[in-house]
């Protein structure tokens, strides 16, 4: 979902993830089981370096888990995001999307062998335990001036009915508890058909550069094929008919790794842009917004 977002805003994101373990500063053992805990304490300490990167974190977890293991985790984790707000980064917190107990992705197919197999629709309202994390996450949001707070369960349950499959009987989920990676990503480009990139992701695109609505443009009319080295590793310049943009593709052996699109003189370089081909090469993916 999130990589959608980024797709339309022309930003990439660092994605940190290290399953069973509480997004806090400090010692986790309060919140994860003797077999997680040295790889968490570990993990705490790489993510806490990576963050000094950036000036947007954005935080996702199972509340659910890290309360069940102890119910001083949300005023411990409200702590740490204090410290990242303290530091002058911005906050975005992610709502627990729906959770279905007992949920099995693939129960329509076991359903072909065992013909009386009985498959649950999986549809309901949003649990009270779901309701009750998001909402002290979005209060917490609500006193912070640096914190925001994003729920997709808007769109997970419309009419206030969560579905764990799509309209076209399609897997939403992959667990009882987390969406696949295609359903996440259609989310995103459903949210973004009916309103655009959502508060607060605005947010986070760069202001100010026009020169990326330049390249945009550039890319999808008239942007030519720069001459291609045959060596590996290495790249080749092709100008665009503005004097002062251009892009620099690489290659590793035949293979097309990246490309870097930069506005400013050959001695200064005043902004720039990486993707990688998937930006370019994928049908209706684009590599900056305009």
């Amino acid at each position: 979902m999130f990589g959608a977002f980024a797709n339309q805003d022309g930003y990439r994101f660092r994605n940190l993830a290290v399953g069973s373990c509480p997004p806090i500063f400090g010692d986790p053992k309060a919140f994860v089981s003797a077999q997680r805990l040295a790889d968490c304490r570990d993990s705490s300490a790489v993510a806490r370096q990576a963050i000094n990167d950036f000036k947007t974190v954005v935080i996702s977890a199972n509340w659910l888990s890290c309360q069940n293991h102890s119910d001083q985790f949300l005023d411990t984790f409200f702590a740490t995001v204090k410290t990242l707000e303290n530091e002058q980064r911005q906050v975005i917190l992610i709502g627990k999307a729906p959770v279905f107990d007992h949920y099995d992705r693939r129960c329509q197919e076991k359903a072909l062998s065992y013909p009386l197999l009985a498959c649950p629709a999986f549809t309901s309202p949003l649990t009270e335990d779901v309701a009750r994390v998001n909402a002290k996450l979005s209060a917490f949001a609500e006193r912070s001036a640096n914190v925001k707070y994003f729920d997709a369960a808007h769109y997970l349950c419309p009419h206030g009915a969560c579905s764990a499959f799509d309209q076209s009987g399609r897997p939403n989920y992959y667990d009882a508890s987390h969406l696949s990676m295609p359903a996440s990503w259609a989310l995103g480009k459903r949210i973004l058909q009916q309103g655009g990139v959502p508060p607060p992701f605005d947010l986070i695109a760069p202001k100010g550069s026009p020169w990326k609505a330049m390249v945009n443009r550039l890319f999808r009319h008239t942007m030519p094929e720069g001459k291609r080295d045959k060596a590996p590793g290495a790249a080749s310049n092709q100008r665009f008919p503005h004097p002062k943009l251009w892009y620099t593709s690489s290659f590793g052996g035949d293979h097309l790794i990246g490309r870097r699109f930069v506005f400013g003189d050959d001695d200064v370089v005043r902004d720039e842009y990486l993707c990688a081909p998937a930006d370019w090469f994928c049908e209706g993916r684009r590599c900056l917004a305009d």
